[in-house]
């Protein structure tokens, strides 16, 4: 069992990088206007479930999540960084 499931996830890893499986299970869960949105700007909005506050995530490495006023100004930004291994 344990061979056969490596077998799939060797397959799998073969034919997707890592930045492909994330944009497929990104683009997967957001909604429709989300995708629009994103597709057109390379940004999405999302609102927090516990706190109702709105944030604009972006395609970057560097500054890609703010924290938006009801305006849809910006507020502060929220910094994290990625290493990109592809």
């Amino acid at each position: 069992m344990a061979s056969l499931l490596r077998a799939f996830w060797a397959a799998f890893e073969d034919r997707q990088s890592a930045r492909q499986r994330g944009q497929r299970l990104l683009r997967d869960n957001l909604s429709a206007s989300q995708l629009a949105q994103y597709d057109a700007r390379q940004y999405f909005d999302v609102v927090g479930g516990d706190t109702g506050r709105c944030y604009r995530l972006h395609l970057s490495n560097v500054v890609n999540v703010e924290e938006l006023d009801a305006n849809g100004s910006c507020l502060k930004r929220l910094c994290s960084a990625r290493k990109d291994r592809s």
